[in-house]
């Protein structure tokens, strides 16, 4: 058998002949190899079998693999150093068909392995650059490193989930949650959902402040507030400090009943404490009332009547002396303490927007309850004119005290006219008091003050031709201990 090996631009010409004992018996004559050393070949005679022989070229290969003639049976070596060769081929590799994740060889089920990517990259991956990877489990790609080279232009398109502000008309609803703000992940793959909130379910996402029962380890402590409960909003945006207390800085609220000075509109008599004056307190732990300083009335009401004093006629010029007045006394009865004070008077006379009333206590406090009213004064002197035009009669008494129902500078400004009279024909009797260009006051400036001694009532007019008369005078002064 002829084999022709191709070595550079040589050709090596092999021809073994070999005897086989098995085809000759009794014939125990070896196999005898020829080898030349130069870079020829020739043929010669095998002295044995009388055969020709083929001397091969001698080369730098090795491993070449040993034939059979089909004809004499005789070996070839197939290697240069003349060993017989064993007959065995010297194959080696992977046995059986299956695949190894790890050896960079996509094989197999394998989508990818290691470096190999079976020739895929981040563009026929739907991207527009970037480095394509293989995952460890070589069944998908990894396209983390993949870039789409539009994200970032606010402009949702191709492969991108969204870009910057535009959600391609997504919200946090839609994507399941009940509210806040959706973004756009940086890469524009996939949506940021830290900023939406899932109310309700007591647990705190997002942008949420409290959710339920979850308060973030927040309580009314550390809210600022002295005791209470703290809750949550339902829109778990903020908490809900109702059931709060911050007892000590006069707001009721939270649990409290009251809170310092705040007593919600309460007095000695709506707490059923049986007294109609006195101060209603809070107790200092805010959880009830202090009725302590609720205190039964000694009430002086001391009267003139049938009194028929005349009123200077135009001669008020903002002095007491200026003006009629009405003593009234006050004893010592041991309850002297003023807590309240109001004045009933009844008078004659016409335009009554000439008059000025003062109460003079026994400590010299003076309160103006009426200084010429609807008259825009410039003093209180008695100066200018006119004032309202109203009248006053005595069987119509009117009533001044802190908190009455009209402000005594409107007195007869309710549709009355020269021909009519106030508290008769407006059934406006009661008047909160109001000084006008007179030193501010009002009647509770009078309380603590010691009672006892005379207090004068007195009424003077500005305007001339408008004449009258003081009819009576009473005063109710409220006293506690």
């Amino acid at each position: 058998m002829m084999i022709t090996k191709t070595i550079g631009l040589h050709t090596i010409a092999a021809t073994t002949l070999m005897l086989l004992a098995a085809g000759c018996p009794g014939d125990d004559t070896g196999s005898v190899t020829t080898t030349s050393d130069d870079d020829s070949s020739g043929t010669g005679t095998d002295p044995t079998t009388g055969s020709p022989t083929t001397t091969p070229q001698t080369s730098s290969a090795t491993g070449d693999t040993g034939m059979v003639d089909d004809s004499t049976g005789a070996t070839d070596s197939g290697d240069t150093t003349g060993a017989t060769d064993s007959g065995d081929s010297g194959d080696s590799g992977t046995t059986g068909g299956g695949a190894t994740c790890g050896d960079d060889m996509a094989e197999g089920d394998e989508v990818c392995d290691g470096s190999d990517l079976a020739g895929s990259d981040c563009v026929m991956r739907g991207f527009d650059g970037g480095k394509l990877a293989c995952a460890e489990d070589c069944l998908t790609f990894d396209t983390s490193g993949c870039i789409m080279a539009s994200c970032g232009d606010d402009t949702q398109e191709g492969m991108e989930v969204c870009d910057g502000t535009d959600l391609a008309g997504e919200t946090c609803e839609t994507q399941g949650l009940d509210g806040g703000t959706l973004a756009c992940a940086k890469d524009c793959m996939a949506f940021d959902l830290s900023g939406c909130t899932d109310c309700g379910n007591d647990m705190i996402k997002g942008v949420e402040v409290c959710d339920g029962a979850s308060l973030g380890g927040q309580t009314c402590a550390t809210q600022g507030f002295t005791e209470g409960t703290l809750a949550c909003n339902a829109d778990c945006g903020s908490f809900d400090t109702s059931g709060c207390t911050l007892c000590g800085d006069d707001v009721t609220n939270g649990t409290e009943v009251c809170d310092g000075t705040d007593v919600g509109g309460q007095t000695c008599a709506s707490q059923g404490t049986g007294v109609e004056i006195g101060t209603l307190g809070c107790l200092p732990d805010c959880s009830g009332y202090d009725t302590s300083m609720c205190q039964d009335p000694n009430v002086e009401t001391p009267t003139q009547t049938g009194l028929a004093l005349g009123i200077p006629d135009d001669g008020y010029d903002g002095t007491q002396g200026s003006m009629a007045c009405v003593d009234l006394i006050v004893d010592d009865d041991g309850v002297n303490i003023v807590d309240d004070v109001q004045l009933e008077i009844a008078l004659d006379h016409t335009w009554i927007g000439d008059l000025t009333i003062k109460i003079f206590s026994p400590a010299g406090t003076v309160v103006t309850v009426l200084s010429r009213p609807n008259l825009l004064e410039v003093g209180d002197n008695g100066g200018n004119c006119c004032g309202d035009t109203a009248n006053l009669v005595s069987t119509s008494p009117i009533t001044f005290l802190d908190g009455g129902t009209t402000d005594a500078e409107t007195m007869g400004s309710a549709s009355l006219s020269s021909d009519h009279v106030v508290c008769q024909d407006d059934s406006l009797c009661d008047y909160a008091p109001n000084a006008g260009s007179a030193t501010p006051g009002v009647l509770a400036d009078f309380d603590t003050e010691d009672g006892v001694g005379t207090w004068q009532v007195c009424v003077s007019d500005s305007g001339g031709d408008d004449t009258g008369t003081i009819e009576a005078v009473t005063l109710t002064i409220a006293q506690i201990p």
